[in-house]
């Protein structure tokens, strides 16, 4: 729906877009690409609760499969940490495996960095969804499980 007309009581990111929509720095560390994804949330959190969905990655499912298909030709697998330097932005969330890296290095960060609790959820809740079976919720200084 329009955010003209409306005033939305939550927002919904879906995680693997966030991924390759934001500002992905060339050649800088896998952590300036963090700061920004979590520069995004923060300015959704401003307005409204806030829910990130990450694609879970399960082997064998029919989403697998069309992932498989779609990664034709990619080969590159990086072994991403928070200083890595990162490769193009479509080398990096054209694999499976970097993607996967990628939203745990993310999820990890949100869910454990306490400043940002602090100063992005007053008044709002952040759900992050990952790879884990239930959602992280974050409200203030709250982490729930």
């Amino acid at each position: 729906m329009s955010n003209r007309t409306l005033h939305p009581d939550a927002t919904v990111i879906d995680g693997s877009a966030l991924l390759w929509t934001i500002n992905c720095p060339l050649e800088g560390p896998v952590n300036d690409f963090v700061t920004n994804a979590k520069n995004r949330v923060k300015k959704y959190l401003e307005k409204t609760d806030v829910y990130v969905v990450f694609d879970r990655y399960y082997d064998f499912s029919t989403k697998s499969v069309a992932r498989g298909g779609r990664e034709t030709g990619v080969t590159r697998t990086h072994q991403l940490r928070i200083e890595t330097k990162l490769s193009a932005q479509n080398v990096v969330l054209s694999s499976v495996e970097n993607k996967k890296q990628l939203i745990s290095i993310i999820f990890g960060d949100l869910i454990r960095d306490r400043l940002f609790h602090v100063e992005c959820t007053k008044g709002h809740k952040l759900v992050v969804t990952g790879e884990q079976p239930c959602p992280v919720e974050i409200s203030s200084e709250e982490l729930k499980l």
